[in-house]
């Protein structure tokens, strides 16, 4: 009656009924000490069990008097096969599947279908089943799965059993990437998802024993997981950590993981690091497996361009694509045109940009990948934006929103939550806008995805955040950031279908968009003439020519472009001046 509930403790208390399990009597053990211990200290004391002990109290059963004598009460009463599987079970973290269980525990002297075993463990509820059918899970409470490892220890079977559950894990994540891309990609993720405790088991066990080949199987075939599903610095530590141990690994399983770890860095915004690490990959690279070239090679485009080297960006997608092409495979044309598309919308060819999207979505409808449908419904929507199409655009951008949702693949749903708040603002509705584009901040933050990285323009919205705080003031606007900060997923998708279902319908004020004045440049005349031939590819001596100037004024005018854009080279300033519409 005397327990008061700060702040402080409140993260201490979640923590403690996690690690509790829920279960009663843990609970009523751990609450009898509040008077004497807070939340936190119950928490460090947790591990060494005295926080747990009822010695002294006469209104429990003997068997009662700790929760580990409570265990080992049931323990003991289990008979034939049942405590051999009991203890083999304690490696398992997050719950198993039965095919994992049946993978770990393969021991010719088991009588009995292990099915019917475990049947008998959740009737002595040392075993919970989650979930009944083929798709079933079970686990056991933490305290459980805890003394079941120290029975496995007390055995000698730890090392034999942990490797098996660490091979069986690469061995499902090897089976993941085979489907990963393709129709049942969602699936997969969802069922990774659902053992990632059990993963990042097998990545400890593997980096314990320095087994760097397991260690890069798992790691590298996890890259795709974590990059869609924004584990995005868990993801590439995990990576770097394998490669770090694996210098002489066979050179496929560390190509895989270097393109892997630098698919994760071009998400994180490290550019550099992305490029580099791609093409060790690429140099890396089986000659005859094309689509993995062809992956590779994509990625390092959409790290140029990300960089403002666009000609690259464009000569590095056309790689790609040719590589696809050769290899018949419908489902990497359409990621290729769906990144060549967002290279043309970043040089301000908008109709040769919705020209390849198109076709990658219509080719995607050979491969039934989802995520590619979002991808690139959303940067069709963007380009409709950009063309002043608002209508057009939402139209688009809610069938994006949908498959994201479907797929949980946050960031499509970021890019389409981007283009709902552009169209919000230029509807009139600054404090909508505010609240999205601050969801969004939360979201990369938690994930550690770049806000931005992809296809959306950052100009764009740094100037819709100095409109809005100008329009709402300063407290106004501080408001709609913190509600929007604080909001959850379904939240965001509610408020953006919202906004994007009267636009889509043509409603005469969300549609304001399509007459939407052009932004004012701050570019001279000259200077947007030179930033035009810049984004053609032009060096500064073609571009002396081409207008009949002297050379060191075009290095003028490109230097006035970059202080007025806030960028540090020339490419960056034609980018950023075609995105923002200033040209």
């Amino acid at each position: 009656p005397d327990f008061a509930l700060t702040p402080e403790d409140a993260r201490a208390l979640v923590e403690l009924l996690h690690r509790l399990d829920g279960i009663p009597l843990a609970i009523r053990i751990a609450a009898a000490r509040s008077n004497a211990l807070p939340p936190a200290a119950m928490l460090s004391r947790l591990r060494g069990q005295e926080l747990l002990s009822t010695e002294g109290a006469r209104d429990v059963p003997a068997r009662h008097h700790t929760l580990r004598e409570a265990i080992e009460w049931s323990y003991g009463l289990l008979s034939g096969e049942e405590p051999a599987v009991f203890r083999k079970l304690g490696v398992f973290v997050g719950g198993w599947t039965l095919d994992a269980a049946e993978a770990l525990i393969q021991d010719p002297h088991l009588t009995s279908p292990l099915w019917r075993t475990l049947g008998l463990l959740v009737d002595k509820s040392l075993v919970q089943a989650d979930a009944a059918g083929e798709g079933g899970r079970y686990r056991m409470l933490e305290p459980i799965r805890e003394y079941a490892l120290e029975r496995l220890r007390e055995h000698g079977e730890v090392d034999a059993i942990r490797r098996r559950h660490a091979e069986y894990f690469a061995t499902l994540v090897e089976q993941a990437e085979a489907k990963f891309w393709g129709p049942q990609e969602s699936e997969w993720f969802h069922r990774l998802e659902a053992d990632h405790e059990n993963l990042r088991a097998a990545l400890r066990w593997a980096a314990e024993r320095d087994d760097g080949d397991l260690g890069l199987r798992l790691a590298g075939g996890l890259a795709e997981f974590w990059v869609n599903l924004g584990y995005l610095p868990e993801g590439r530590g995990a990576v770097e950590d394998a490669l770090a141990r694996a210098a002489g690994a066979p050179p496929h399983l560390r190509a895989k993981a270097l393109a892997g770890a630098g698919s994760m860095a071009l998400w994180q915004g490290d550019y550099m690091a992305a490029r580099m690490l791609l093409q060790d990959a690429l140099a890396l690279a089986d000659e005859h497996d094309a689509p993995r070239t062809a992956t590779m090679l994509s990625r390092l485009g959409v790290a140029a361009g990300l960089q403002g080297d666009v000609r690259a960006a464009q000569d590095l997608q056309e790689r790609s694509l040719a590589l696809y092409r050769q290899a018949d495979d419908p489902r990497g044309m359409a990621f290729a045109l769906l990144h060549l598309g967002r290279t043309f919308s970043r040089l301000g060819n908008f109709g040769r940009a919705e020209e390849l999207l198109t076709e990658g979505l219509t080719l995607n409808g050979k491969g039934g990948n989802t995520r590619a449908a979002a991808l690139i419904k959303a940067n069709l929507a963007q380009i409709k934006l950009k063309r002043r199409d608002g209508a057009g655009a939402a139209t688009l951008a809610s069938e994006s929103l949908r498959l994201a949702r479907e797929l949980d693949h946050r960031r499509a749903l970021t890019y389409v939550v981007m283009i709902t708040a552009l169209l919000s603002a230029q509807g009139g509705d600054d404090e909508r806008a505010v609240r999205l584009l601050s969801a969004v901040d939360t979201w990369s933050e938690r994930t550690g995805e770049m806000v931005g990285a992809g296809n959306h323009d950052p100009g764009a919205y740094a100037d819709l955040r100095t409109r809005a705080r100008r329009q709402l003031g300063d407290p106004g606007y501080d408001a709609a950031t913190a509600e929007g900060r604080a909001m959850s997923v379904d939240q965001v998708v509610d408020m953006t279908q919202a906004c994007l279902e009267p636009i889509a319908r043509g409603d005469a004020r969300a549609a304001a968009p399509e007459t939407a004045p052009r932004p004012r440049s701050p570019l001279s005349d000259r200077e947007q003439q030179v930033l035009r031939l810049i984004a053609e590819g032009l060096p500064n001596k073609q571009i002396a020519s081409a207008l009949g100037i002297a050379e060191r004024t075009v290095k003028a005018h490109v230097t006035s472009a970059m202080n007025k854009l806030g960028v540090d080279n020339r490419a960056h300033a034609a980018v950023q001046a075609l995105q923002r519409g200033l040209l």
